[in-house]
């Protein structure tokens, strides 16, 4: 996993990695900002499982605003 995680938000990074050691996740982002502030960022995983290629903190992803 690479990225950071603001202290106070530290169950966000590990269920973060539970999705991966637990679920079977191959390759995932999370971005969470508050109040103007990036206080969640973090990825890991494959972007291209087949090419074996690592996720980066430059991977396109799809994204959801709620």
């Amino acid at each position: 996993m690479h990225g950071a995680c603001d202290p106070g938000l530290a169950l966000v990074g590990e269920e973060f990695a539970r999705g991966f050691d637990e679920r079977g996740e191959l390759g995932a982002a999370v971005a969470v900002h508050l109040n103007g502030r990036l206080v969640v960022d973090l990825w890991a995983g494959l972007a291209d499982p087949v090419e074996r290629r690592p996720w980066q903190e430059s991977t396109i992803a799809h994204a959801w605003n709620a």
